[in-house]
């Protein structure tokens, strides 16, 4: 069962260097005035992730032995975690917060945001390119 917030995010914009993501955040315990239905949703939020910072995934190489007796080599990604406080002082990534944002981190930014970045990072690692969207529900 959900606790009633998450986002959604979308690409907007990608080129050979950045790619610019729109989000919305909601938190379904709080009533907005500048919402007139739950399904309308406000993209007014931006990551802008440049290219260059994005992490690709470890390849672990592993021999095991089969039951028939043979050997298979087995390779398995090993995955990395996105430090993303390092990432926004570099300035590799940048959010604008959304009109929604219902908690601001310490450091100035949307949680959400936050999420679908670390998000966003995590979906680049396992498929190898940036997914067009991303929803979270918590």
């Amino acid at each position: 069962m959900s606790m009633g917030y998450g986002g959604l995010c979308k690409k907007f914009v990608e080129d050979e260097e950045f790619v610019v993501y729109e989000y919305f955040a909601y938190n379904l315990n709080i009533h907005y005035s500048n919402l007139k239905e739950p399904d309308e949703k406000q993209f007014d939020g931006f990551i802008t992730i440049r290219k260059n910072s994005l992490i690709e995934p470890d390849f672990r190489d592993k021999t095991r032995k089969m039951p028939n007796g043979r050997r298979k080599t087995l390779t398995k990604k090993i995955f990395k975690e996105v430090e993303l406080l390092d990432l926004l002082n570099v300035g590799a990534v940048h959010i604008e917060n959304c009109s929604n944002a219902w908690r601001i981190l310490p450091i100035g930014f949307d949680f959400i945001a936050c999420r679908l970045c670390r998000r966003i990072f995590f979906e680049y690692q396992q498929n190898g390119s940036l997914p067009e969207k991303i929803s979270l529900n918590f």
